[in-house]
C-alpha cells in the first residue's frame, strides 16, 4: 500500500510540473485532505490505489461550496473519514464536460463513487458537520 501511495504522489507530481504553467497544481491540501484538481488525476490514483473517489463540484462564485470547504470539510473528524477516498474538487467552470457528464447542474454536489466506477452517493447542497459525517457514514459499506 505504501508503495502503491508512493507511486500516486509520484504521478501526481509529473502531472503537476507537466500542467504547471497552463493550470493550477492538480492537488491541493486543504484540512489535511490532498483534493485532485483533475478528474483523470484524481479517477487514475484512484484506481492505482483501489479507493473509492469522492468528486466535489464547486464554482469560485458559490457561496454554500465556500461555506462548506470552510465549515465542514476542514473538520477533524470529516478530514478523517475523506481520507478514505481520493479526493477531486472540481470547478465547473473548469471542468464543464465532466460537470455535464455527472448531470451537475446545481452545487455544491458531492458524489461517491466506488472502486469498480458505480455512483454510490449523491448529495447535492450545503450539509453541517453531522449531516456530512452522516453521509459518509452511509456510504462506507459500498465503498
Amino acid at each position: 500500500m505504501a508503495k502503491i501511495r508512493a507511486c500516486a504522489a509520484l504521478i501526481l507530481s509529473a502531472v503537476g510540473v507537466a500542467e504547471q504553467a497552463a493550470s493550477p497544481p492538480p492537488a491541493e491540501r486543504a484540512g489535511g485532505v490532498a483534493w485532485s484538481q483533475s478528474y483523470e488525476v484524481g479517477t487514475k490514483v484512484a484506481t492505482m490505489e483501489k479507493s473509492p473517489v469522492l468528486l466535489f463540484f464547486t464554482a469560485s462564485w458559490c457561496h454554500w461550496c465556500q461555506r462548506l470547504e470552510r465549515e465542514v470539510l476542514v473538520e477533524p473528524k470529516v478530514v478523517s473519514e475523506l481520507r478514505k477516498f481520493v479526493c477531486a474538487k472540481l470547478d465547473v467552470d473548469k471542468n464543464h464536460d465532466v460537470a455535464m457528464a455527472y448531470g451537475v447542474v446545481s452545487m455544491p454536489r458531492i458524489i461517491g463513487v466506488n472502486t469498480q466506477g458505480e455512483i454510490i452517493g449523491d448529495w447535492l447542497g450545503y450539509r453541517d458537520v453531522a449531516e456530512f459525517l452522516q453521509l459518509l457514514t452511509d456510504i462506507r459499506p459500498y465503498t
